[in-house]
């Protein structure tokens, strides 16, 4: 599956579709966050939040609350 989102995340970067790059971003955490990859799950987390308060997305909120929920696993 992170082999399709990638390609998926060029294609947004590309079309410069930032709603999409966002949701396929979210689709990425979860996939490492399954394979217990907390750092690259605290990585690209911290992209989405910077979309987020670009878009002003609905979500931030509950996106930094799961970027300090990742954090604490990797402590």
């Amino acid at each position: 599956a992170l082999k399709y989102y990638e390609l998926s995340l060029r294609i947004s970067d590309n079309t410069r579709d930032l709603p999409n790059k966002r949701t396929v971003m979210m689709n990425i955490v979860l996939c490492y966050e399954k394979l217990g990859d907390y750092l690259q799950c605290e990585r690209i987390l911290g992209e989405v939040i910077k979309i987020d308060e670009v878009m002003g997305h609905p979500n931030l909120a509950s996106d930094r609350a799961y970027l300090e929920r990742l954090k604490a696993k990797v402590e």
